[in-house]
Parts: C-alpha cells; structure tokens; sequence
C-alpha cells in the first residue's frame, strides 16, 4: 500500500467526520446555534482539515495527522461548550481552537484544498438548511397540534416561525452565495498561480540552463589554467629536485673528501706520536747501552790493571786467576747487556724512521696529488695505503723499492700516455 493509501485511510478524517456530525447534532438539537461566528469558524476549520483526505502530501507526516487527530479529539469531547474551545486553559498559552488552527497552518496550503473545504462547507450548509427545513416542519407541526387551543395563536406562531424560516432561509442563501463567490475568486486565484508559477518555473529552467552553461564553461577554464600551472610547477619543482641532489652529490663528495682528509691527517698524527714514542724508548734503550758499555769497560780495565799489578798469588795461597775470570765474567755479562740495549734501540730507531716516513707520505700525499687526475689520484691512494697497511711489517729490499717506484712512474705517466693517444 503506497503512501497516499495510507494518508486517505488515516483515523483523522473519521475523527473529523465525527466532529462535524456531533457539531450538526448539536445544531439540531439547539444547543449551538449554527449563526454564531465561533461555530460557524469551527465547522470551517473541520472542513478546511477534511479537505486534505483527498490531497494527500508527502509533508503532512504520519506525525502531523496524529497530532491533527488528538486536537480533533480535545474538540469534539468539549461539545457543545464552544466556548471552551476559544479559552486558553489555565497554565496555557493558546486555547484548543488556537492549538488546532495553528496545526493547520502548518500543513501544505493549496488552492485546491481550499476550495476543497470550501466545497464542503457548502455542503455542510446546504445540509444545515435541509435540517434547519426538517427542524422546522417538526415546529410547525408541533405549532399546529398545539394549535387547537387557539386559532390566532396559531397563525401568529405560524407567521413568526414562517418569518423566521425566510430569514434564516434567506440569510443562508445569502451566506451560500457568498461562499459560491469566495469558491469562484479561489478557483481563479489558484489557475492563476498555476500559470504564473509555470512561467516561472520555465524562466527559472532558462536561466538555470544558462549559469549551468556558463559555470561548466568556467570550471573548464579554471581546470585548465590549474593543470597548465600544475604542470609549470612541476617542472620547476623537478629542476629543483635535480639541483638539490646535485647540491646533495656535491656535499655528500666534499663529506667524503673532508672525511678523508681528516681521517688522512688523524692517521699522520698517529704516525707522528708513533715516531715519538718510538725515539724516545730509542734514546733510553741507547742510553742504556752507553752506561753498560761504559761499565763493562771499567770492569775490564779494572780487572786488567789488577791483574798486572797484583802477583800471581794471594797472600792466602789462592791463585789470582780465579778472581780475573770471576771479573771477566762479570764483564761479558754486563757488555751482553749493552748488545742487547744498542739493538733494541736500533729496532726503535728503525720503527721511528718508518713512522717518520709514513708521516711525512701522509701529509704531503694530498699537495703532491692537488694537480693529478682523480683516477690517478685514487691509484697512487690504492699503492700508499698497499704501501702502508698491506707492506708495513715486511722488509722491504732493493729490488722491491725499485719495483714500487717503477709502479709509481708507471701510474703517474698514464695520464701522459693516453693524451699522446
């Protein structure tokens, strides 16, 4: 069952029915008077809402009937007093009349529901005046029974109710016709506002087609002025990029060098402290050497001047040989030591020398190779540290010193050579 379906079977509209017919009840009856302006804008109201049972609308929301229905109820359980309906109650702020108006206002007004309502008001009217007819026929046949009494009284009764019908008789048509016109001016109103509103619609489509065209036509523009300045950015952002790793390259090369450098001149300082180390145990293993020559050599002359001077044999009997090689020993011993201390010295000499001469390689490798290809650069580096690392516990002879100096002509008349090339 499909929305509309369910707006037309809602409860609200048997509530309204209800209403409307304990209203027309109460009329019957006389207790309202279908004259008086509060009932008249009640029964208006209740035919304005029922006007919607055939104009359904996606706005009025099962809610918005529920609520509609309670107010209908609140109306309907307080006839015939209308004029509760029009008080607001204690602690209130509008009366039940004011509560339901105001939920009418807020349902889709049309021009088709009003006229709807209208319609049925008409009717509401027209069958309020066949009633009002039956109400009095029942009166004037009541006048005529009681009628028997007294003949005048009765055509007077008759004359009053008669005159009274016609009033009313007229004063309905009066109001009927009022409502025909009001129905007439609405129906106008409503075909006019259906035109204007398709003219309007119509424009608006236009123009809507035109700043639709227009802004398509401008974003495309726009996308294209952004995709070429993308595409200028980009470019410019890539040469940036190649110039920084460039930069990079640059800085990461002169890193190296500088690291090399300085790790270079660490190891020559190295070197340089090695070689002082080493003449320093040198210089003390040297002058060990010399204090034990020197003893040695007064121990022999001591013993050889005893030994001359002195006679053969002690005065206790002993043969003075015995002491001389006692002393001789002493000195072979002592000029033993002396050995010993002038090679180790010369062994430090020797380590000084080469630590020197490391040093001295070291410091002047990179003034030497400032002005040399960087190819031949990196193969006299390979042969010194080769040189250095690799050969430093090795006895270098002649043949291998010319070796090593023929390796270095040859590299160093490569570059020569290929020129000539």
């Amino acid at each position: 069952m499909s929305w509309e379906d369910d707006h037309r079977e809602d409860g609200l509209w048997q509530l309204i029915d209800d209403a409307q017919s304990s209203i027309s009840e109460h009329i019957r009856e006389e207790e309202l008077d279908s004259s008086d302006s509060k009932v008249q804008r009640l029964r208006a109201l209740l035919s304005h809402a029922a006007a919607y049972r055939d104009h359904p609308d996606v706005l009025i929301t099962p809610s918005a009937r529920r609520n509609a229905g309670k107010a209908v109820e609140v109306v309907a359980s307080n006839l015939p007093d209308v004029e509760s309906l029009y008080k607001a109650p204690a602690g209130g702020t509008v009366s039940k009349f004011e509560e339901l108006a105001r939920i009418m206002r807020s349902w889709p007004q049309r021009g088709s529901v009003s006229l709807a309502g209208l319609k049925q008001h008409v009717q509401q009217l027209e069958g309020t005046l066949s009633n009002f007819r039956e109400v009095a026929s029942a009166k004037l046949e009541e006048v005529r029974v009681e009628s028997s009494g007294s003949l005048e009284e009765v055509v007077k009764k008759h004359d009053e109710v008669l005159e009274q019908f016609r009033a009313d008789v007229t004063e309905a048509q009066h109001e009927l016709q009022q409502v025909r016109e009001v129905a007439s001016a609405v129906e106008e109103a409503v075909k006019q506002s259906e035109a204007r509103i398709e003219e309007a619609l119509q424009s608006h489509r236009t123009v809507f087609e035109e700043e639709q065209e227009q802004r398509s036509t401008a974003s495309t523009e726009r996308l294209d002025a952004q995709i070429a300045e993308w595409e200028k950015s980009r470019e410019e952002a890539r040469g940036l990029s190649d110039g920084l790793i460039a930069d990079i390259d640059k800085k990461k090369d002169e890193a190296e060098k500088l690291l090399g450098a300085i790790a270079q001149r660490s190891t020559a300082t190295d070197y340089g402290a090695w070689a002082m180390q080493q003449r320093r145990s040198a210089f003390w293993w040297s002058v060990t050497a010399v204090v034990l020559f020197i003893l040695a050599s007064l121990v022999f002359i001591e013993s050889t001047f005893h030994f001359v001077t002195s006679p053969s044999v002690t005065p206790s009997g002993d043969s003075l040989w015995g002491e001389v090689v006692t002393r001789l020993g002493m000195t072979a011993v002592v000029l033993a030591g002396a050995l010993y201390a002038a090679k180790e010295a010369g062994q430090h000499r020797k380590e000084e020398r080469k630590a020197k001469a490391r040093e001295l390689v070291l410091t002047t490798m990179d003034p030497f190779m400032a002005n040399i290809d960087e190819d031949v650069r990196v193969l006299l580096r390979s042969e010194a540290a080769r040189a250095i690392f690799v050969l430093r516990d090795q006895e270098e002879t002649a043949d291998e010193k010319d070796a090593m100096a023929e390796r270095l002509w040859h590299i160093l008349r490569r570059p020569r050579e290929q020129e000539q090339e």
